[in-house]
């Protein structure tokens, strides 16, 4: 049984994001329905089953309502208890563009079976280094950096041509000027990125097909894309979509299989 980290994901959507009257009532009783179940995997397996898809339904009916990071947090706690992992991997990639760092979301996202590991190309390689900061810094604080690192430029540049900031002036200019670019550069790149090519999760077991007919063509790989995958769309075609893998190749699945992160994205960021 996996290990996840709950107590304090409870308290803290409760403290973080009350509601009142009904909406309090069900949320309180999917928690409730969400612990127990947790205790009975092992004992008593069905009744648990039960009782965590009816906090699932808690949970789902509460987001349609209100967008939240810490309930994502627990809808992907309550799938990955039921062995539903390409929805529970969905959820907490979901949670983690609401909540931004958070070290037990990614302890429990690290519990998760692996997604089916491939390797990536060159390119893929590089802009996961560049951007791999991005995963743990909410958008937010993002910005502000970036914000005060073109202020702190500005401020450089002042006291240069006003001769006040004696010789260190211009070198913190252009370091000011290349820590503004880089910050608000990863921010304009992810969401150039993320309007082109959006990206989805496998949320079941899929064969991944070099065409849009699984009748006509071919698998595209010797394994089926694993629950919990995550690619990128560059083409739609109804009930299929193409998928670009993280090392560049491309598949096809029924659109059926896979669903999008960017559905629940940060409303403040």
């Amino acid at each position: 049984m996996m290990r996840l980290l709950i107590a304090s994901l409870l308290a803290a959507w409760l403290a973080g994001a009350p509601v009142a009257g009904q909406g309090a009532d069900a949320l309180e009783a999917a928690n409730r329905d969400f612990e127990r179940g947790a205790a009975l995997l092992e004992d008593a397996p069905s009744e648990a089953r039960a009782l965590l898809l009816s906090a699932v339904a808690g949970y789902t009916a509460a987001l349609e309502a209100r967008e939240n990071g810490h309930l994502r947090y627990n809808l992907g706690n309550a799938y990955a208890l039921l062995g539903e992992h390409g929805r529970a991997s969905l959820e907490y990639r979901r949670a983690a563009r609401l909540l931004g760092a958070d070290r037990d979301l990614r302890a429990n996202a690290a519990q998760l079976p692996s997604a089916g590991a491939v390797r990536p190309s060159v390119g893929a390689r590089l802009e996961s280094a560049a951007l791999m900061w991005r995963g743990v810094v909410p958008v937010r604080v993002v910005f502000w950096a970036g914000a005060l690192a073109w202020a702190g430029c500005w401020l450089a540049l002042w006291l240069t041509a006003t001769r006040r900031g004696g010789r260190w002036a211009p070198a913190a200019c252009a370091a000011c000027a290349a820590a503004g670019a880089a910050l608000m550069g990863s921010l304009a790149f992810e969401r150039v990125r993320d309007a082109s090519a959006p990206e989805v999760v496998a949320i079941e077991r899929v064969v991944g097909r070099k065409g849009p007919d699984e009748r006509a063509y071919e698998p595209s790989f010797a394994e089926p894309l694993a629950p919990g995958l995550s690619a990128r769309v560059v083409e739609d075609r109804g009930s299929w979509v193409r998928l670009r893998l993280r090392d560049g190749r491309d598949t096809w699945t029924p659109r059926s299989a896979v669903e999008p992160v960017f559905a629940a994205r940060r409303a403040g960021g």
